[in-house]
């Protein structure tokens, strides 16, 4: 700085890179204060200045080492809100952002570690339950309220509403299902064996129903008991011989071991002749005598409860021991040859039929008639068979014994018959001589 010296008049103003350090030891008016220097643009600010006052002006605001302090409390949530610090432009930072209050972006809070968001090697932790309200649905890896392009650990049960796609699926690292192309399959990868019905690497605790063929690789249990299979039958077969024990047969004939059923009723009701279960006779033979139907019972039965009989009920001799009952049934009254008696409480229904009766219905018959009563005979109206009338026989007559007759007779002597009487046209065999005559 030169010496002091008084001045009058104008002075000129010295630029800032011609301020030297020691301006503030001297009233010089070439270096007075304030000095900031000339804006090399309008709208610049002054952005810094150096040690040899070199200041520098710009539209874009640098701080190198300093930091920029807004001091004012104004807070608002909303953009263009009475705030400390409003940007009308974007905002590009280099580095940290350190913020004491919530954050929020188009009036959304930003999770931070004061709600719920912490930061731990490198991950974001949520504390909080993050609730996506979004209903856009899922029907691919890229679509949905909520899409993960890597992968997503789950610590805890997983709800889905919705139908579950995916590529593979494991459980406690083991495969359990796949898809390829356009089929799927259920593969369990587990291996734990299977020695009861609680335990495997696959157990249903109730029934299973499977449409295809079903293929196991290894030995398999039913109800406690091992399967027989076409490869492990011998092994149960003693390999050379199976007999046929009660009520079974066995051939080999075919090369094939085959085992039937031979039971009869015969023989299971030999084992065991009653049972619970209702029995059907499914026959539908009708029945005309206690011969015939679709069931016969040569003895008796005994029925414990009610019998309905949907035809006709034929009966020897029937007989009704509850008289309460019969004020229900309809009168019984007797036709021909047929007695009705309900005197001793129960209806006896019998059968009065006399040769007489029968005959007066119809005296022809083409069966054969036995008379086994043995009285001899002595007269015409003595003998097992009398008959009143005359006989028509279209066939020969054998007799055992002697023919005696009113105009034939058999005598022993060579006299002429005398009882009775003889008359004329009689004739008579003479056995002893062998020859017939005739009474003249």
């Amino acid at each position: 700085m030169t010496k002091s010296r008084l001045f009058s008049g104008k002075i000129k103003k010295l630029y800032g890179d011609k301020l030297t350090v020691d301006r503030y030891n001297y009233l010089d008016p070439s270096q007075a204060e304030p000095d900031l220097g000339q804006p090399s643009n309008e709208g610049s600010v002054l952005t810094g200045s150096t040690i040899t006052n070199v200041r520098s002006w710009s539209n874009i605001l640098t701080v190198s080492s300093s930091s920029v302090y807004v001091g004012s409390t104004l807070t608002n949530v909303g953009f263009n809100t009475p705030n400390a610090l409003i940007v009308v432009g974007g905002v590009s930072v280099g580095g940290d952002v350190n913020i004491s209050g919530k954050a929020y972006i188009n009036s959304v809070e930003v999770l931070t570690t004061q709600s719920g968001l912490t930061s731990q090697f490198g991950q974001s932790v949520i504390n909080l339950i993050l609730k996506i309200t979004t209903s856009t649905n899922s029907t691919s890896t890229n679509s949905g309220a909520l899409i993960v392009t890597g992968g997503v650990g789950i610590g805890k049960d997983v709800w889905i509403g919705g139908t579950t796609f995916a590529g593979n699926i494991y459980t406690n690292g083991y495969l359990v299902g796949s898809s390829t192309g356009t089929t799927s399959s259920f593969l369990i990868n587990n291996f734990t064996e299977s020695t009861s019905t609680n335990s495997g690497a696959l157990v249903v605790n109730g029934g299973v129903g499977i449409g295809g063929a079903l293929f196991v690789n290894t030995t398999s249990y039913v109800a406690g008991s091992q399967i027989i299979t076409t490869a492990t039958i011998n092994q149960y077969a003693n390999q050379t011989v199976i007999y046929a024990g009660t009520d079974t047969a066995v051939s080999t004939s075919t090369g094939n071991i085959t085992i039937w059923n031979t039971s009869t009723l015969q023989t299971i009701t030999d084992r065991g002749n009653s049972t619970t279960n209702r029995i059907l006779i499914a026959n539908t033979t009708t029945s005309t005598s206690s011969l015939t139907g679709a069931l016969q019972v040569l003895g008796g039965v005994g029925i414990g409860g009610n019998l309905y009989v949907g035809g006709l009920l034929y009966a020897d001799r029937l007989s009704i021991n509850d008289t309460q009952s019969l004020t229900n049934l309809i009168p019984i009254e007797a036709g021909p040859d047929i007695s009705v008696n309900t005197n001793t409480g129960i209806i006896v229904v019998s059968n009065i039929s006399t040769l007489q009766s029968v005959t007066g219905r119809g005296a022809t018959t083409n069966n054969s008639i036995s008379i086994t009563n043995t009285s001899s005979s002595t007269s015409g109206v003595t003998g097992a068979l009398r008959v009143s009338g005359g006989v028509g026989v279209g066939g020969n007559i054998y007799a055992a014994g002697n023919i005696n007759a009113g105009g034939v007779r058999t005598i022993s002597s060579s006299s002429a018959p005398t009882t009775p009487t003889p008359t004329i046209g009689d004739i008579w065999y003479n056995c002893c001589r062998k020859h017939k005559c005739r009474w003249c």
